[in-house]
């Protein structure tokens, strides 16, 4: 993948043992992926809620902010909203919190999805199989990396993106490609499709290429932070618009897109670092590739997608060796079961 080097911000080295990321191997959840099922229930004020249940609340007027907490647990939505962050983790409601009658209502699913969440209560656990977007990088007229022995970049990691696909729905993963063939994708369309499907993340596959054939090894990128102007992109404001509408969101109150946007933005750029540490560290046990570390970036589709996204280069095509090794079937599916387990241990972590 050809690059801007004034993009790469940081070299994170990878230290932290694999297994403190790991906490479990059963169910997974993100971004409202897990809910627990309980008694029946029905529409309520939140202050109702709360009360019955002995959970703190407070409503900032102004922000339009509701706070919840109870012990060590804090949940935090807004008016206008669907989206509730329990300590990083998203969940997405029925339908947005609402202001009736100077009251503040709840949909019928918020008792089970984040009043039994702070409480830490147990329940049987019903999944809402957690969306995953693959983009396999270039496609079509765009060949990407070209190896001396005549190997696209396209043709390679839109394989390794279908093996993936594969494996991921065996895991009863929503997945989607923004290609599945030899099409040329632009960078904002591919962003949008990840808008459209309301998808918990992004993973983007490429392979690289230096300008020295003795580069070797595997590179995952997160989001570098953004400043002010670069969180007003354009593709990413249309990229709001996109699940702002597909959430069913409140249009009314700019302010309470605002707020929504940074708890967005907060949780994207915590969590895709932690993405980019375990893929980094799964791949290179299963494929024994040199591992390169864990950079920070803002290439477009990390900068203009809206759920935790990272970008994986699974090797250098400009090297001979990897070139081969990438032209393997073999080799390709190590890559993909390095990929598959990281973000089945990664999305087990969320839900601990």
């Amino acid at each position: 993948m050809t690059r801007r080097m004034d993009q790469i911000t940081a070299l994170i080295p990878l230290k932290r043992p694999l297994t403190l990321l790991c906490l479990a191997a059963a169910l997974f959840s993100l971004s409202g992926c897990v809910t627990v099922r309980t008694r029946p229930e029905q529409a309520a004020s939140l202050q109702t809620v709360c009360e019955q249940n002995g959970v703190n609340w407070y409503w900032d007027s102004v922000s339009q902010a509701v706070t919840m907490s109870r012990g060590a647990l804090s949940a935090r939505g807004m008016v206008g909203s669907e989206i509730v962050v329990i300590d990083q983790q998203k969940i997405f409601l029925s339908e947005p919190l609402k202001r009736q009658r100077g009251r503040i209502q709840v949909p019928a699913d918020f008792y089970r999805k984040v009043i039994l969440n702070l409480l830490g209560s147990e329940g049987t656990v019903s999944l809402r199989p957690c969306r995953i977007i693959l983009d396999p990088g270039h496609g079509g007229k765009d060949p990407g990396a070209i190896g001396s022995a005549g190997t696209y970049e396209k043709d390679i990691v839109l394989d390794i993106a279908k093996r993936l696909k594969t494996i991921l729905e065996g895991y009863q993963y929503d997945v989607k490609m923004t290609r599945a063939d030899d099409t040329f994708i632009p960078l904002e369309q591919r962003t949008e499709i990840a808008s459209q499907f309301v998808a918990d993340l992004f993973i983007s596959i490429h392979a690289n290429a230096s300008t020295t054939n003795r580069a070797s090894g595997l590179e995952v990128y997160a989001l570098k932070q953004l400043d002010r102007q670069e969180q007003k992109d354009p593709q990413r404001i249309k990229n709001l618009d996109i699940l702002f509408r597909k959430l069913a969101m409140q249009r009314q109150d700019k302010s309470v897109e605002n707020i929504v946007t940074d708890m967005l933005y907060s949780y994207k750029s915590s969590e895709s670092f932690a993405l980019a540490q375990a893929i980094s560290e799964e791949v290179e046990q299963d494929t024994r590739a040199r591992n390169r570390g864990v950079y920070k970036a803002g290439f477009f589709v990390l900068r203009n997608t809206l759920m935790p996204a990272v970008l994986v280069e699974v090797g250098f095509l400009s090297n001979a060796r990897e070139e081969r090794q990438l032209n393997s079937n073999q080799y390709r599916q190590k890559i993909a079961e390095g990929i598959a387990r990281s973000l089945r241990e990664y999305i087990t972590r969320l839900s601990y």
